[in-house]
């Protein structure tokens, strides 16, 4: 039999007991549609993101500790598979694993539904050694609230020695200059787009 057609999702069933959500899987072969049980015969066939699609879906469903797993088991099968790198990194900084959460969502950079045209720099990343007034680029990478939530490193950036540029979104500049590293002279701001110096 020839596979046709493949699905994996969340339907809301009535039950006795009220509405309840149920992960589902449908493989379609010859017309006739069966469902089964994503992680096993999904792996079988070779679809090693499955198991990280379930993951997604049991987030949906707040089962935390089995979405989890359903994370790890997607990176152990394709540990080198960004996009299953990514989920067990939000999964993990859901739940409070900040550590590893915080390392694996560097994964993004490598995930195109996130980043589909990530900038590149030829300067080295810095990684937490003392700058020794070095100037270095804080950029907005995502949205305006990832922004404002993480424009404080700028003060912690300063107090390590190094000269911060701001390069972020034109509707958060002016409440970027607001900031006591900007108004000290310690930051300046750039918009995103723009060259810096």
């Amino acid at each position: 039999m020839g596979l046709v057609a493949l699905g994996h999702g969340r339907a809301i069933l009535n039950t006795s007991r009220g509405r309840t959500c149920r992960e589902f899987c449908f493989i379609q072969r010859d017309g006739l549609q069966k469902r089964s049980r994503p992680s096993i015969e999904l792996k079988s066939m070779g679809h090693n993101a499955a198991a990280s699609n379930r993951g997604n879906s049991l987030l949906d469903m707040g089962r935390m500790g089995e979405a989890l797993k359903a994370h790890a088991t997607a990176v152990e099968r394709d540990p080198a598979h960004p996009g299953a790198r990514y989920n067990l990194a939000l999964t993990q900084l859901r739940m409070g694993d900040w550590e590893s959460g915080w390392a694996g969502y560097e994964a993004r950079w490598r995930f195109r539904e996130v980043h589909r045209h990530p900038r590149t720099f030829s300067q080295p990343r810095w990684h937490g050694e003392s700058l020794e007034g070095r100037r270095i680029l804080l950029h907005a990478e995502q949205g305006l609230g990832d922004t404002i939530q993480f424009c404080r490193y700028a003060t912690m950036v300063v107090a390590r020695g190094g000269a911060v540029i701001l390069q972020v979104q034109a509707p958060v500049e002016r409440l970027m200059q607001s900031l006591p590293a900007v108004r000290a002279g310690c930051a300046e701001t750039a918009l995103l787009g723009e060259k810096t110096a």
